[in-house]
């Protein structure tokens, strides 16, 4: 997954607004959204080759999420999966503990954090969110606000963080499902002297600019939409796509703790 937008404690009835893209090659095998036959509890798509996921819940009512950390050195030698964070997190996650248990999670996957290439991961449920990198290295209890996440650190002034962002924030009064994952949707290209620079050239840094990647071989593969209630009810809404950019597959999906 290489976009994350949440409003977190900015409205009265869902604690959490979360919206996702997953920028894939469209090569790797994965399934949309289901409950895993093999972990019931847990809902989220999944990836077939290494049997992790990008974006998923359990019906505890915890969420985990994971982006890549773009950066041009590649990743160690027999790297772990960093799917497999966010499976593991939905798989032991128990209530009531969840924020012992969280903190006590991200200990563990610190004290490894050089056997994965870069990423940055959330966890928590809609009242105690966590967020963990190994390239800061910091365990932060995120406090309420807007935050926006790509492949660089949490809130970095990326231009389709800012702007998703801020887009995402004009919504909230209105909180129309299909108008959020309409923001996941834009495809304009910001101005090259905009973009980050993260060491993959300007052109990748260019294909990669926008919310909506399309190109040939790689591009959003899915946009997820997660409404997180007072009383822990999830909302999961997914609408996948195929290379071109057509949508495919739509999953809706009411997960009450």
């Amino acid at each position: 997954m290489c976009l994350i937008l949440f409003a977190y404690k900015q409205h009265p009835d869902y604690p959490l607004i979360m919206l996702s893209n997953r920028d894939e090659f469209f090569n790797r095998p994965s399934e949309a959204a289901h409950h895993w036959p093999d972990q019931p509890q847990i809902f989220a798509g999944r990836d077939q080759q290494a049997k992790g996921t990008w974006l998923g819940v359990n019906q505890q009512g915890q969420l985990a999420a994971v982006t890549n950390f773009r950066e041009p050195t590649p990743a160690p030698k027999h790297a772990l999966s960093r799917g497999e964070l966010t499976a593991r997190f939905l798989s032991e996650a128990k209530a009531p503990d969840s924020y012992r248990q969280s903190i006590n999670y991200l200990v563990s996957i610190d004290q490894n954090h050089h056997r994965y290439a870069g990423f940055n991961l959330l966890i928590g449920n809609a009242q105690q969110l966590l967020y963990y990198s190994n390239r800061s290295r910091d365990i932060q209890l995120l406090p309420a606000g807007m935050h926006g996440l790509s492949n660089g650190l949490l809130n970095a002034p990326w231009p389709k963080v800012d702007l998703g962002k801020q887009t995402l924030e004009q919504q909230l009064d209105r909180l129309d499902r299909e108008a959020l994952l309409g923001i996941l949707g834009d495809t304009q290209q910001p101005d090259d002297h905009l973009l980050p620079e993260t060491g993959v050239g300007i052109e990748a840094e260019r294909m990669l600019g926008s919310r909506f990647i399309q190109s040939e071989h790689y591009g959003t593969r899915a946009s997820s939409l997660l409404l997180i209630d007072q009383q822990g009810r999830i909302e999961f809404t997914e609408q996948t796509f195929f290379s071109d950019g057509q949508p495919g597959s739509r999953i809706e999906q009411i997960i009450t703790p």
